[in-house]
């Protein structure tokens, strides 16, 4: 009986002041257990009746101390425990001869723990699906954090870490596809100008506003990654040179023909440098990342606004 309530109810979480009081009544049990090994009934029955009337009142608690604190399958437990505690008292009060001891009295506790059984059915049907609810919860949160764990807070794009993950990875499988795979690597031009002139609050505004138009124009199997500060990489799966280029030069055109308008109304225009190339056969991450930066630092020297290839 304690073992149940303590596991059903869940005490440890939501009553641990009556879990430890449940986990103490373990002791007179042990008492009477070693009584009975004695064959001392008369003290054996005397102890156990008022052992039964102390986990009758400390288990009903219990369960109401468990409600109060949110577990919900407890007003099922309450509800059948008024019988096993009803049926419970009538048993004590015979054995302490308050009752007469007639055939009611006697089944009494037969009667209260089958009612008992039938609504406890109830109470684990409950139980069931709230542990299948915090399941399904957990499993939320647990991908929750997963994609935090790869997002970019500010931008919402793919962070750094997950780039390089992926780009191993695609290197590490690229011996066993054929399809060509691509790099873009963006710097948006004079941004250190720009947050020293409109601060850091339009500063991040703007790199939002960059990043919402980067996934509106990249497809679907493109992975746009926030580098670092005002950097950006799109990694682009199954595109060759020619189509990469293609992709970096409408966006952009497209920034440079769309306005930033600040927080006091004003409206900007900002433009932005890319560096493109796409994978080589004994190529590492590094060698991968470092050919773009450098075809990123061509397009900057040569006037910024441009998209530069490196082959």
């Amino acid at each position: 009986m304690i073992s149940f309530v303590v596991s059903f109810l869940n005490l440890r979480r939501y009553a641990p002041i009556h879990y430890k009081l449940m986990l103490s009544m373990t002791i007179p049990v042990l008492v009477i257990f070693v009584l009975a090994i004695f064959q001392q009934r008369f003290i054996t029955n005397t102890v156990l009746y008022y052992i039964v009337l102390v986990l009758d009142i400390l288990i009903f608690t219990a369960g109401i101390a468990a409600l109060h604190s949110g577990f919900t399958p407890a007003k099922y437990f309450l509800l059948a425990w008024i019988f096993v505690l009803g049926s419970a008292m009538i048993f004590v009060f015979r054995g302490l001869g308050i009752l007469p001891q007639t055939p009611a009295t006697y089944y009494a506790i037969f009667i209260g723990s089958a009612i008992e059984s039938i609504v406890l059915s109830f109470a684990l049907g409950n139980r069931i699906k709230l542990i299948r609810e915090e399941s399904e919860e957990l499993k939320r949160k647990e991908i929750e954090l997963e994609k935090l764990s790869v997002t970019d807070s500010l931008t919402g794009l793919y962070n750094k870490r997950y780039m390089n993950k992926t780009l191993s990875e695609i290197i590490t499988q690229k011996s066993r596809d054929t399809h060509p795979i691509s790099l873009i690597m963006i710097d948006l031009d004079y941004f250190k100008r720009f947050n020293d002139m409109y601060g850091h609050i339009e500063g991040d505004m703007l790199l939002s506003f960059f990043s919402s138009m980067l996934k509106t124009m990249t497809r679907n199997n493109d992975i746009p990654c926030r580098y670092g500060g005002e950097e950006f990489v799109v990694i682009l799966l199954n595109t060759d040179i020619k189509e990469a280029t293609f992709i970096a030069e409408r966006l952009r055109t497209r920034f440079a023909q769309t306005a930033f308008e600040t927080r006091s109304g004003e409206k900007i225009t900002v433009t932005l440098s890319a560096g493109i190339t796409t994978l080589r056969p004994h190529d590492t991450t590094e060698t991968f990342l470092k050919r773009a930066d450098a075809a990123l630092y061509r397009a900057k020297e040569g006037g910024r606004n441009r998209c530069q290839v490196e082959m």
